[in-house]
């Protein structure tokens, strides 16, 4: 592919010099770059999730991986409620304010703060609410999958903050490469359970 690439731009070179130096100079900036990391992440995220469907239905069945997907589904929504949007408001903060660093140190941890007193009680309350949830889908193993992955919210919370902080700095990198590590390490988890042969239930963590 790079040598590809080389070629490619060889040829642009000799019929357009002009574009051939912008094309050259965006592909060595700043901006680019983070791109190009950005989208990895992206194919990343795609591969991953097709690799966790395809192995939950040939080693489980189509039923573990509805339990799965409904969990995961449900997991998805509340942790969109505990994080409270305030990621977003830290990563506008952040990105405004990235030349002083001790500015975005406080931002960080007062957003840390905020995030703490927000989503453990609202972590508790999802809790609360696994029994009516799983009585309504009428699936026992539901409730297993929430029980096991709920309490995790708190830290979900926390993950999402310090990661729009890497985001707001413009370590594009850093960033891509921890947002990547999540989903990564989700198929291989699935994968030990399924060496381990544990319950299908387990699958949700």
């Amino acid at each position: 592919m790079k040598r590809f690439t080389e070629k490619l731009l060889t040829v642009l070179e000799k019929l357009n010099p002009e574009v051939f130096r912008k094309i050259k100079t965006s592909m060595t900036s700043r901006l680019f770059q983070g791109f190009s990391w950005n989208m990895l992440s992206l194919v990343i995220l795609a591969a991953n999730g097709f690799l966790m469907n395809a192995l939950i239905v040939a080693t489980r069945g189509e039923e573990a991986l509805g339990v799965f997907n409904q969990v995961y589904a449900i997991y998805l929504i509340f942790s969109q409620v505990v994080v409270f949007g305030l990621h977003h408001s830290v990563l506008r903060l952040i990105s405004m304010h990235d030349k002083d660093r001790d500015y975005c140190s406080e931002i960080t941890i007062s957003a840390l703060i905020l995030i703490a007193l927000i989503s453990i009680p609202a972590t508790i309350l999802s809790m609360l609410l696994i029994k009516p949830i799983s009585n309504f889908l009428d699936s026992p193993d539901v409730i297993a999958g929430l029980f096991y992955t709920l309490p995790s919210l708190f830290f979900f919370s926390i993950n999402k903050v310090l990661i729009n902080v890497l985001n707001g700095l413009d370590e594009m990198k850093t960033f891509s490469f921890f947002r990547s590590l999540r989903y990564v390490l989700l198929p291989v988890i699935i994968l030990i359970i399924i060496v381990l042969k544990l319950d299908s239930r387990y699958i949700s963590l």
